[in-house]
């Protein structure tokens, strides 16, 4: 995330076109789409939304006409499992301003049966770039037991969220991803892990892709003290949350391992992460019998070798049930889909670029939505769902 993305009118393209994308995604994974006939048409362009068209009917074509579009449910590709979004303090602060009514009207937009239906949603562990203020749960340094260990913030902002989601969607699959460990646990003591005003376009990518991944910078302290705490912590997450009543489903260990902004981050070299998740946080979560499933991600890096080194680890590779990628980690996507197909991927951040919400935005996000469908992805998610109107990543 560069810059906060608007929640203005929002645009969608022609209705023609969409139903032309999802027969084509359709035949490309092998699912059947049934269309009505006669069915209602709409159009929408940058200029006009959701105007009534022409009726449109779907007949078979008879057995000697040559098919426009051909859809093989003989061949199925991944199963799609569905669309999702972002949970953030930044999202629940712009909720609240509004009335109640307004509240239930938008998450039931997102969440409800007659709305999107999202069917993921994520959240981050501690805070984010959309926080209110930086924190994790047990800010006290070398705490290696997790005794001051809470979640006490959650629950009036996060937890609440999440909560109002789940009213609308009992079977919402919530993934967590943090952004940074405590701290305590990073090299440089610090949650960010650059300085600057956010106006200079802060951060870069500590893996450079020219160069492949051995050899550049984890952030974490990768002592043996540091790497059992943070796996104690976050095992302990999980099990707070599920004791709020919202159950994880899944956990990828860190956003955006090869960024350094001056928000919350910590980069690992996959080598380092490997040996974290595979020797430290499955063994613990399988200890606390923690039934979350751990995926690798999410992944920002396009080329292919970070996560073709990280699952050289065999302990790491057995540990995780599949991996995320957003950004430019959509560059790796496909090479990493046909090399371990055993993998279930998903998107974990829709490419929101600088808030500009036009029309030239949202063709982007479509063709991204295509993309990662095309190389394998199974979910997909979008960013922040709801926040004001202006203002910029803090």
């Amino acid at each position: 995330m560069d810059l906060r993305e608007q929640t203005g009118t929002s645009t969608m393209p022609s209705m023609i076109r969409i139903c032309s994308y999802l027969l084509f995604l359709s035949a490309l994974l092998g699912q059947v789409i049934a269309v009505p006939a006669p069915g209602e048409l709409f159009s929408t362009t940058a200029q006009e939304r959701w105007v009534p068209s022409a009726h449109l009917s779907i007949q078979k074509a008879a057995p000697s006409g040559k098919a426009d579009l051909t859809i093989r449910a003989d061949q199925p590709k991944q199963e799609v499992q569905g669309f999702g979004g972002a949970f953030n303090e930044l999202g629940w602060d712009a909720l609240q301003a509004l009335p109640s009514k307004d509240q239930e009207t938008i998450m039931g937009d997102l969440f409800g049966p007659e709305g999107c239906r999202f069917a993921f949603g994520r959240t981050p562990v501690g805070s984010s770039d959309y926080a209110l203020a930086y924190y994790s749960y047990d800010d006290v340094k070398e705490d290696y037991a997790m005794r001051d260990f809470s979640v006490a913030r959650d629950r009036y902002i996060l937890i609440p969220f999440l909560k109002k989601a789940l009213a609308f969607r009992p079977d919402l699959k919530i993934w967590a991803s943090p952004w940074t460990p405590p701290a305590w646990m990073k090299i440089n003591e610090h949650y960010a892990l650059k300085a600057g005003n956010i106006d200079n376009r802060p951060g870069g990518n500590m893996m450079d892709s020219r160069h492949g991944v051995t050899g550049n910078v984890t952030a974490f302290n990768m002592q043996i003290g540091y790497l059992e705490a943070y796996a104690l912590y976050l095992s302990k997450y999980v099990q707070e949350y599920a004791k709020e009543g919202i159950p994880l489903w899944a956990l990828m260990p860190q956003n955006e391992i090869a960024w350094s902004p001056n928000w919350p981050c910590c980069t690992w070299r996959p080598e380092d992460l490997a040996i974290f998740v595979g020797k430290y946080l499955a063994p613990q979560f399988e200890k606390d019998k923690v039934g979350t499933e751990i995926w690798l991600g999410t992944i920002n890096y396009p080329n292919p070798d970070y996560v073709r080194t990280f699952l050289k680890d065999t302990a790491a590779a057995k540990a995780i049930k599949g991996i995320g990628f957003q950004w430019t980690g959509g560059k790796a996507i496909g090479t990493i889909h046909q090399e371990f197909p055993q993998y279930p991927l998903m998107q974990t951040e829709n490419m929101c670029g600088n808030g500009e919400n036009d029309w030239k935005a949202l063709e982007s996000s479509w063709e991204m939505v295509v993309h990662y469908f095309h190389n394998g992805a199974g979910s997909y998610m979008y960013w922040n769902m709801v926040l004001e109107n202006h203002g910029m990543s803090s």
